[in-house]
């Protein structure tokens, strides 16, 4: 297997669909075409395999995992379906100021928005809703650490992740009323001056990944990744060194 540390702003895969094993010259600058080209000029291949085994929205950060031989793509991808001996941590800037510490499990469906990809957090007769389950814990509040608006308080939240839908993460914290910082797809109150927070970027991060090893099954895996730089520098008074692994 190979673990990368995603920036955001970049897709983790191809926007276009691809085939099984990537041919000739690839243009896209999207991680998993970044990681296959380093494999080919590595290993001196045209061909080689690679498979990634969850993705990342576009302007998350943090852990990708792909795997190098078709028996690891299996076990890995078992692990994340079935949620076996696996742990997915995400940490997040939120707006406002939010107390919690609790299982949220809400419906998801496709918005009728089209390319926006929303998740709505409500039953749609149309839709065949997915439940997602995340575990939402409140780490600490900052109340002088927004730049463009010092008066406006922000929140430090540590996400487990326990089912896996696409924009999970940011509709739930979205239908609490307290979206991801700079995640203006789910109405992040706050405007930024360009330059001040990269436009690619939301503050949502994947932190921590546990899993057993997809050969030597006893062992467990921990891979842990920091937030970025970005968030230290932009987030003014705001230590981010001193994040704990684990909820």
């Amino acid at each position: 297997m190979l673990v990368i540390n995603k920036p955001a702003g970049i897709n983790s895969q191809p926007n276009a669909s691809i085939s099984k094993e990537l041919e000739g010259e690839v243009t896209d600058s999207s991680i998993y075409t970044r990681t296959y080209q380093y494999l080919q000029q590595r290993d001196q291949k045209k061909n080689v395999f690679l498979r990634l085994n969850h993705r990342l929205d576009k302007p998350v950060s943090g852990i990708l995992v792909f795997s190098k031989t078709s028996k690891a793509t299996a076990r890995i991808n078992d692990a994340f379906k079935n949620h076996r001996w696996i742990g997915k941590y995400y940490v997040a800037v939120i707006c406002g100021k939010l107390v919690i510490d609790t299982l949220i499990q809400t419906p998801l469906v496709p918005s009728s928005s089209g390319q926006s990809i929303l998740m709505e957090s409500k039953l749609n007769n149309n839709n065949n809703p997915r439940i997602g389950s995340s575990h939402f814990k409140t780490l600490r509040h900052f109340n002088d650490c927004n730049p463009r608006h010092p008066s406006k308080p922000l929140t430090l939240v540590k996400v487990q992740l326990i089912t896996g839908i696409k924009h999970q993460i940011r509709s739930q914290l979205a239908s609490l009323g307290h979206p991801i910082y700079n995640d203006y797809l789910y109405n992040a109150p706050y405007p930024i001056k360009a330059g001040d927070f990269p436009n690619e970027m939301i503050a949502l991060h994947s932190q921590e990944l546990t899993l057993s090893h997809p050969v030597k099954k006893e062992e467990i895996l921990r891979i842990t990744c920091p937030v970025p730089d970005q968030w230290q520098n932009y987030f003014r008074n705001c230590d981010f060194s001193s994040l704990k692994p684990r909820v």
